[in-house]
């Protein structure tokens, strides 16, 4: 087979992805010139992470008619799938807004989507994809639930949740009826598919559901559901408990008294089977309340502070780690010109265990920052948020309120144009104790991530501190069997790799303290890329 060498120039050099150390350019995870939203990224129980997104790839009629794709990458940011990704779900009439990803006890992916014939979504289902592959598991596409063409008074479909249990899922949407009423459904898929409750079951009634809610699942297969009633300021929040069979064990049970929420809350199970919520109170204050399995208030008072300072609160975050639990939360108290980034500690019992102001833990001066919260394999809490003027940032907080990095701690990415669009971001951590980040950028819809280690410093490819006394040359090319490799000047041995034209590594060769070498291969024609080092070069076979 023959190749003109000029065709190797036709690809792009930067085939191959590797964490960049300037938060001016952090790794795209999927660099083409496409629309990019809603990233999901899990840990691949080794070094590396899987990242999710939905793109509109060929099509620009977001939010619907998109696609969703796939990257898997190793410890040191290459592409394991294609660089434009892996497609994973190709439907015409996918929405964007609307899907889901979990992950159960094996790894394997439980995926639902939304899909429209008109302008709002009108069904949902669901595959089954294995950990490795990413390839879909059942036969067929799952249907979890349908407005049939005599619903005339379905408006629409919305908000799925996933939560694997055992080996099943659990199911969580919203119906929408004509005029603005809302109910809560849930359903049951088990491991080979089957629904349990046909569309689903209908259990909170009308007008109870215009706001977010959290499900959480314990061991046993019971279900915990909180949910707000309204959505607006002052409405109240209620919780249930129901059964593996989804049936009711208990409630409405009302968890925040007048005045009422804010508008933010989130929630935590409590390692008991309960759970802890933490909520803005009307007026700016944050608070918390704990419900036991059997849903009765645990502390004593009910609600307990979290932070009361004469400032504004919002936003929290909330984690549980052993017996205790973090806070974390946006305030204007001075000297912040805008917000800063403030925590606090609690035990199980309530008590606040930092000074009872909170800990300032990011010092922003930022215009709405939506700070995050992220605990590490070392229990230390990694708190990001997004700078206005700054960029996108992250500080590690440990358990004695001390900061594990100085200053403001690690820029992530620089300037407004690739901070995070508010908290569209999210953590995962390697086997290897790194700590990696995707998200969508803010005024260009991209999909970034990057890797940092436990002393704060953004990761970069393990080779990247080779160095070269002249530039790195292989000749001949186009090559038949073998090629020199020339300009070596390591300080160490490493390793000469061979990747083909999608990304696939097909040779790999150590290489000791030698200025050239010669690489014998035995590879079929075509165009590949060989990388020692941080440098990459183009390759064509004969």
């Amino acid at each position: 087979m023959k190749f003109l060498l000029s065709f190797c120039f036709l690809f792009p050099l930067a085939v191959f992805g590797q964490w960049t150390t300037n938060p001016g350019t952090p790794l795209r995870v999927c660099p083409t010139n496409s629309n990019q939203y809603g990233p999901w990224i899990f840990p691949d129980g080794s070094s590396g992470q899987y990242i999710f997104w939905v793109d509109d790839r060929g099509d620009a009629s977001y939010p619907s008619d998109m696609k969703l794709f796939a990257q898997h990458l190793d410890q040191n940011g290459n592409r394991l799938f294609p660089d434009s990704g892996k497609l994973v779900v190709d439907h015409p009439t996918l929405k964007t807004a609307d899907y889901s990803i979990s992950r159960d006890g094996q790894g394997k992916f439980w995926i639902g989507w939304g899909l429209t014939t008109a302008s709002r979504m009108d069904s949902m289902v669901m595959q089954k994809f294995d950990n490795n592959t990413l390839n879909p598991i059942w036969p067929k596409t799952k249907t979890i639930a349908r407005i049939n063409s005599s619903d005339f008074n379905v408006l629409y479909l919305t908000s799925l949740q996933i939560l694997p249990i055992a080996d099943s899922a659990i199911l969580m949407y919203m119906v929408t009826w004509l005029g603005g009423s809302t109910v809560k459904f849930v359903n049951r898929i088990s491991a080979t598919g089957t629904i349990r409750y046909g569309n689903g079951k209908s259990f909170t009634g009308y007008n109870q559901n215009y706001g977010p809610s959290t499900a959480l699942t314990n061991p046993d297969g019971t279900l915990l559901l909180i949910q707000r009633n309204g959505n607006g300021s002052g409405t109240g929040v209620n919780a249930w408990k129901f059964d593996k069979n989804l049936t009711l064990n208990w409630g409405p049970k009302s968890l925040a008294p007048a005045p009422g929420l804010g508008y933010a809350f989130e929630v935590v199970p409590d390692g008991a089977n309960g759970f802890v919520m933490a909520y803005v109170r009307v007026g700016g204050d944050i608070l918390a309340t704990r419900v036991d399995s059997s849903g009765n208030f645990k502390w004593t008072p009910e609600q307990r502070i979290i932070c009361d300072y004469s400032s504004s609160q919002d936003g929290p975050d909330l984690e549980r780690v052993g017996n205790y639990l973090y806070c974390v939360w946006k305030d204007n108290r001075p000297p912040a010109s805008n917000s800063d980034i403030y925590m606090q500690k609690l035990d199980l019992m309530g008590n606040r265990l930092w000074n009872p102001d909170g800990r300032r833990v990011i010092r922003l001066n930022s215009y709405i920052p939506t700070p995050r919260l992220f605990a590490d394999a070392n229990g230390n809490l990694i708190v990001g948020s997004h700078h206005s003027s700054i960029g996108f940032v992250a500080q590690k907080v440990m358990p004695d309120s001390t900061l594990g990095w100085p200053g403001y701690g690690l820029l992530i990415a620089s300037g407004n144009t690739l901070v995070p669009n508010y908290g569209s971001f999210g953590f995962g951590q390697g086997a290897n104790g790194n700590i990696f980040v995707a998200w969508q950028g803010f005024q260009s819809p991209r999909i970034f991530v990057a890797g940092f280690a436990d002393n704060g410093t953004l990761l970069t490819d393990v080779q990247d501190q080779l160095s070269y006394k002249k530039e790195l040359q292989l000749y001949p090319n186009p090559a038949w069997g073998s090629v020199q490799l020339e300009g070596i000047d390591l300080a160490t041995e490493t390793d000469v790799f061979i990747f083909d034209a999608t990304g696939k590594q097909v040779f790999r060769q150590k290489i000791l303290q030698e200025s050239s070498t010669q690489l014998n291969f035995a590879l079929p024609g075509g165009y590949y890329r060989v990388k020692a080092g941080n440098k990459t070069l183009p390759l064509v076979i004969e």
